[in-house]
Order: structure tokens, then C-alpha cells, then sequence
């Protein structure tokens, strides 16, 4: 059942990458800063959060160490999401969400989204790998083969 929990949550933080697609390509914008991919899901996310905590830009910007007009662009969509770890632990650190939790892995894979990345722990899982050109095609609305189903179904139930 995790597993299950697991795909849908991959292919939902995926989806909604691939659906507000912004930029194609990774273009650069103005001063050849990398422009997001993933249509602002990061930047809402935490946009959403920071006003959750009562943080005003300028003050998180100060706090994160970075210029609020740039952050500003991040937060709508038009700059990437940070993709530096340390980065990410900070703006959890100011967020209050704890390493190990279940938001700093959305707020990772959504920083990954925007960046038109791979999360890194699903690259270092061969298996994972393996199986993402299926759910690209299921996500294109093109069938997988009988043998990647059977594939699909073991893996869910937890067999090999």
C-alpha cells in the first residue's frame, strides 16, 4: 500500500510539473538566470508556506540571503528553484519543516519539478529508473506492454 501511496505521489508531483510547464528547453532569462520548468509549483509551495508563518519577502530574503526581486521570480514561476541542498535546508530551517519529514520531500521534489530534474533519490534507485519511461508513456496516454504492466502489478504488491 505504501508503494502504491508512493507512485501516485511521483506521478501527481510529476504531472503537475508537466501540465503548468512554463518554459520548454530550459531557457535562460534576463542575466542568463535558468528559468522554471515546472510552471512556479515550488515557488507557490513555499510562497504559501512563508505567509502561512507570517514571513514578508523582504524579510525571508534577508533571512535566506538572497535579493527579494530575484526570489519574487522564483516564487511566480519565472526563475528555477534553488536546486543546492543547503539552500533547501534553509528555507526549511526558516519554514519550520524538519529534515526528515514528509514536506521537505515535497518541497525537494517540487524544487526538482521546477528545474525539469529528476528528484536525486529516485536516480539512485535503478529500478525506479527503469520503470520511468512507462509511466511517461502512460502519462502520454500511450499503452504500456503487457510485460510492463505484469511489472508494475508485481512491484505494487511488493514482489520483485
Amino acid at each position: 500500500m505504501l508503494t502504491l501511496l508512493w507512485c501516485g505521489i511521483i506521478i501527481t508531483t510529476w504531472l503537475n510539473g508537466y501540465h503548468r510547464h512554463v518554459v520548454k528547453g530550459g531557457e535562460k532569462g534576463k542575466g542568463g538566470m535558468k528559468m522554471a520548468q515546472g510552471g512556479g509549483v515550488f515557488g507557490e509551495f513555499v510562497k504559501s508556506l512563508r505567509l502561512e508563518k507570517d514571513i514578508g519577502l523582504r524579510e525571508f530574503c534577508r533571512r535566506l540571503d538572497v535579493d527579494p526581486s530575484n526570489w519574487s521570480k522564483t516564487e511566480r514561476g519565472l526563475l528555477a528553484a534553488p536546486q543546492d541542498e543547503e539552500k533547501l535546508n534553509q528555507i526549511a530551517e526558516m519554514l519550520g519543516i524538519e529534515r526528515e519529514s514528509a514536506l521537505y520531500t515535497e518541497l525537494a521534489d517540487k524544487a526538482a519539478v521546477d528545474a525539469g530534474v529528476i528528484p536525486k533519490d529516485l536516480l539512485s534507485d535503478r529500478e525506479t529508473l527503469n520503470s520511468l519511461p512507462m509511466l511517461f508513456r502512460t502519462v502520454r496516454s500511450e499503452k504500456p506492454t503487457p510485460e510492463e504492466l505484469e511489472k508494475l502489478i508485481n512491484k505494487i504488491r511488493g514482489g520483485d
